[in-house]
Formats: structure tokens, C-alpha cells, sequence
């Protein structure tokens, strides 16, 4: 008699302990010494460039005139360079590189023969008698204007205290407090001098802030200095912080803004009342 065959075993139930699991790779080969092995890697993902913009280098400039004063200043014969934009068409003899030297920049156009130390290269302006003018009163803006700001630096005056009708009234500027701009006499000498005689004398620290007036009619800005009294220094100071800040968040170039220039409010708790110069940055 023929025994009955076993019924086969039922399949594994899923999540069982007896399901069978697929077969393990292969272990890799062992490394042996002296044999060459290639492989295949991706090359790592490179972060980011970020671009920052250059620094501003610092420039000079031509005469000024001071804002309770009209008196005439040669100009110094040092680093007479101009820093300029291109972006929107109104540069300042920008030659190349950032820092260019005005004078290089006219001799490679065929210009030879200027003089960067006369008086009135180009117009300085001051708020004064209530309107922005220069010191000549050729150029009255009023009481406010609107420009491009491509610049400043600080400038020290000396000067007695005595009327400008007086023979012995004497004033001298340095952008370096060592040299006295124009003659190059060191400004401690100058000082000594004046103190032999018995002369006082004051110091004030203004700032030449270079700018290309806006026309009314178009064309290029008009190229001019902006003299800025102690009184209004920090507002200044708060005109570079907003511009500067713009550039880097644009990476674009701080004189392409248009600053509105103003006269402020009379201020009269003070000794002297006068009024400010104000900044407005205009909207883009």
C-alpha cells in the first residue's frame, strides 16, 4: 500500500520571522598592496561666490570756501584726482582703475598744460546768507539742490581770530594736519608764529564733499564742491552710512543716488543759531 505523500508547507506570512530575505551583496575584494583601484566619485558641490564691491579710495579735490567766510585759497598742489561713476553716463575722470589722476587722464586725450592750483578750478559751494552759492556768487542754487555725491574728506582750517579788514589776519587749510596746503609751510610752524606775536587763532574741521549738480535742462551733472561746517559734519556722516549701505546691498555704485541737498531748520538753542545742511537720499 502506497503512504500518502506530505502536503507541501504553506507559504511564509508576511512579517513573519521565516519570510525569506534577499541575498547579501558580495563582499568587497581585498585591497592589495601595490594594485591600482579606480573609482568613480562625484566631485563636491563649490559654495557660492559672493562678490563684494571695493572700498571707495579716498581722492582730493580743488579750492573751497568756508561757510561764514569768502576768503580765496590757492589750491594744493597734491594728489589732485577725481574718482568717478560710469554707470549712468556722468563720470569724473575715471581713467581705467578706481583712483585716477585727472591730469594723466587730459594729457592721454591731448590736453597738456593745466594747472590744478588755480583758484577756482572748479565752483565751491556753502550755505551762506540763507542759499547755497559759491564763494564769488557767480552760482546761486538756493535753498536746495539735487546731485550725485561721489565723495569727501575731512579738511582743517586755521585761522586768526581777527577781522579779515585786519593786516595781520592770516588762514590756512590742511587735508593731512601736518602741511598747510598750497605753500607746504608745516602747519606747527605756522601756529608758533602766530603765537610769538600774540596772535589767537581757532581750529575747525569741515569736510570737502565732492558732487555733480543735477540740471534743470539735463546733459552732465555740473562738477562742483560742497563745503560742509562742523555743524553739519554728522549729517554727513549719516548721508555715507545710507549710501554705503545701498551700494553693498546693490553692488552698485554710491554716486549713482540722487541726494537732495537742503537747508535745515534754523537751530536756535545754541550760542550762534544757524541752520544745517541736510541730506535726503531720493528714492530710486
Amino acid at each position: 500500500m502506497a503512504l500518502p505523500r506530505s502536503a507541501p508547507p504553506p507559504p511564509p506570512l508576511s512579517g513573519s520571522s521565516t519570510a525569506t530575505r534577499p541575498p547579501m551583496p558580495p563582499s568587497a575584494p581585498p585591497v592589495v598592496p601595490g594594485m591600482h583601484q579606480t573609482t568613480s566619485t562625484m566631485p563636491p558641490e563649490l559654495p557660492p561666490t559672493f562678490h563684494q564691491p571695493p572700498p571707495p579710495a579716498p581722492e582730493d579735490s580743488p579750492p573751497f570756501a568756508l561757510e561764514e567766510e569768502s576768503v580765496a585759497v590757492p589750491v594744493p598742489q597734491q594728489d589732485m584726482s577725481l574718482q568717478g561713476v560710469g554707470s549712468q553716463g556722468h563720470q569724473m575722470a575715471r581713467s581705467g582703475g578706481g583712483n585716477a589722476d585727472i591730469v594723466a587722464t587730459a594729457e592721454a586725450y591731448g590736453f597738456t598744460g593745466i594747472d590744478l592750483n588755480a583758484f577756482g578750478v572748479l565752483p565751491t559751494l556753502s550755505l551762506k546768507n540763507g542759499a547755497f552759492q559759491s564763494g564769488d556768487g557767480a552760482l546761486v542754487l538756493g535753498e536746495e539742490f539735487h546731485c550725485h555725491v561721489y565723495g569727501g574728506r575731512p579738511k582743517y582750517v586755521y585761522k586768526t581770530d581777527l577781522l579779515q579788514n585786519d593786516p595781520r589776519y592770516d588762514i590756512c587749510y590742511t587735508f593731512d594736519d601736518e602741511y598747510a596746503s598750497g605753500s607746504g609751510i608745516p602747519i606747527q610752524k605756522k601756529l608758533s608764529e602766530w603765537k610769538a606775536v600774540g596772535i589767537p587763532f581757532s581750529k575747525k574741521n569741515y569736510v570737502d564733499l565732492r558732487i555733480g549738480i543735477l540740471r534743470e535742462a539735463g546733459g552732465d551733472p555740473l562738477l562742483a564742491l560742497l563745503s560742509i561746517p562742523p555743524t553739519s559734519v554728522s549729517n554727513y556722516t549719516n548721508l555715507t552710512i545710507q549710501l554705503m549701505h545701498w551700494a553693498q546691498m546693490t553692488l552698485r555704485e554710491p554716486g549713482e543716488r540722487v541726494v537732495r541737498v537742503w537747508k535745515g531748520p534754523l537751530v536756535t538753542k545754541v550760542k550762534f543759531p544757524f541752520n544745517p545742511i541736510k541730506f535726503d537720499v531720493l528714492p530710486v
